[in-house]
């Protein structure tokens, strides 16, 4: 059994950046997310020296998600390491062609060697983040799978719940602004400057909570079926916890519609219709709402007309004209950088070179596309092959939870010997009768936390689809807009990642 220091220290680990990330403009400064990430570092090197043998740590990860690190963090490495001027015309020729330019505008020899990054410093800073993600999400994966989530879950709740909170505040009061940076504008915009990252953050999170709300507890002993006083008490509390839960959870949906994304409303009702059909939600009165959400979209455009709609989707932040424009000149920047791209976290300098509808005083930063400012930054073959990473695993995660049914798995029909359905090491095989008092055993409970049988599955099948349907929306949802460059929805859809293999 772990020390209770080693545990307390991993939870604290992964709390803090879960916990406030959000809640500094979404950890959108470098100064703040690369104080996390060191604090991450030096909790996980703590950890090593006190608990060299730790499972949290030193758990065996599977080969083909060590070959996933591997490619995800090799790329960026490569982009970093200087190269001749012949292998540069080779790889990256017009990377080349500006450096020969900038050397004679500024009247200095050519010819040195140089990396591919337009900017290593950037790349170099971003590359250490992207190591922080992935040890993060193994630390994270391992410390769920060896205890009880529940103080995950409830972490969750409160970071959502807070963040709904504000942003209902911010329309409730218009001039209340977010934090010191952006004045009010009455619209829902919690600690994140912009809207449609804050819807993102909403959108993947809510789905992961109403699926711990609905999902059941441990499965039904004798004696609850029995409506003992013990076992209807419980059943009371259990159901005080879900409306509690429940209302959570609308008020997160809430301030997503008032958040006023269309991108995100759009893929909030992407993320329900998953949930639903993953989930294996048979309610009639889920499949009811489900069928009006999309009615009433359906009909809003038909109304407004189609055409109308796209002319308002091309229509950026503050009345700005220029998402097709933008991605125009995003696609020159990447046709240009096709093999190689520009460097890790280098678009928002290297699109400059492109921009072609903007005043000299205005610039791009980022192309309002995940997909277009990653095919920049890293190069069409790596992007095209971390976008099918990431949605083939998506499929197979979502093939797993299909197959988690109820009725696969018979429920444990071990006899139970208290009134919680508990197994005591008595009547455990080899057990010792003289620890019945002090070490039982919850029937049905695996060493992860989540419980085994029948309702083990519906429970894990309802994260997992929540987690799925999460995803789902942020991948959508960043089709048109730039939400992985925000740390906190960065370091949430690894959260989802790893939910949907518990």
């Amino acid at each position: 059994m772990r020390p209770l220091g080693g545990i307390f220290l991993t939870r604290v680990t992964i709390a803090l950046p879960v916990l406030f990330l959000p809640f500094f403009l979404g950890g959108a400064r470098p100064w703040f997310w690369s104080m996390f990430a060191a604090l991450f570092m030096i909790g996980t090197a703590v950890l090593l020296w006190m608990e060299p043998e730790s499972p949290s740590l030193t758990r065996e990860i599977p080969v083909k998600w060590q070959a996933a690190g591997v490619f995800i963090l090799a790329f960026p490495v490569l982009q970093l390491i200087p190269l001749p001027p012949s292998a540069l015309a080779v790889l990256a020729p017009h990377r080349l062609l500006w450096l020969q330019r900038a050397a004679e505008a500024a009247g200095s020899p050519q010819g040195g060697w140089a990396a591919i990054s337009y900017l290593p410093v950037m790349t170099l800073f971003s590359l250490f983040w992207w190591v922080f993600l992935v040890l993060f999400g193994i630390l994270l994966r391992n410390a769920l799978r060896e205890g009880s989530p529940e103080w995950f879950f409830r972490l969750l709740f409160f970071v959502a719940a807070s963040e709904a909170l504000y942003g209902t505040l911010q329309v409730l009061v218009p001039s209340l602004g977010v934090l010191w940076e952006a004045a009010g504008t009455g619209d829902a915009r919690g600690t994140f400057v912009n809207r449609n990252h804050f819807a993102a953050f909403l959108g993947m999170i809510w789905p992961v909570l109403l699926g711990y709300t609905l999902s059941p507890e441990e499965p039904p002993s004798r004696w609850f079926r029995q409506k003992t006083y013990d076992a209807r008490e419980r059943n009371a509390q259990t159901r005080q916890k879900q409306l509690f839960f429940s209302f959570l959870v609308g008020m997160v949906l809430f301030a997503l519609v008032f958040s006023e994304s269309r991108g995100g409303i759009l893929s909030a009702l992407i993320a329900l219709t998953a949930f639903t059909i993953i989930g294996r939600i048979r309610r009639p009165g889920m499949l009811a709402f489900v069928v009006v959400c999309w009615g009433v979209m359906i009909a809003y455009g038909s109304i407004v007309g189609f055409g109308n709609i796209i002319a308002r989707f091309d229509v950026l932040e503050g009345g700005a004209v220029g998402r097709f424009k933008i991605w125009a000149d995003s696609c020159r920047l990447i046709r240009d950088h096709f093999l190689t791209g520009t460097g890790l976290a280098t678009f928002a300098h290297a699109i400059r070179l492109y921009q072609s509808h903007l005043l000299d005083d205005q610039e791009i930063v980022h192309a309002h596309s995940d997909y277009l400012e990653l095919a920049g930054e890293l190069g069409v073959p790596v992007s095209a092959g971390l976008t099918l990473l990431a949605w083939g695993y998506w499929v197979l995660a979502a093939r797993r939870a299909w197959k988690l049914d109820a009725g696969e798995n018979p429920p444990d029909r071990r006899r139970s010997s208290g009134p919680s359905g508990t197994l005591f090491p008595s009547d455990v095989p080899g057990g010792s009768g003289s620890a019945i008092h002090r070490s039982p055993i919850p029937a049905g409970l695996r060493a992860d936390g989540i419980h085994s049988g029948r309702g083990g599955d519906s429970r894990r099948r309802l994260i997992a689809a929540g987690a799925l349907a999460g995803s789902l929306a942020f991948l959508c949802h960043s089709v048109v807009e730039f939400n992985w460059q925000i740390p906190a929805n960065q370091l949430y859809f690894v959260v989802l990642i790893v939910l949907m293999s518990l």
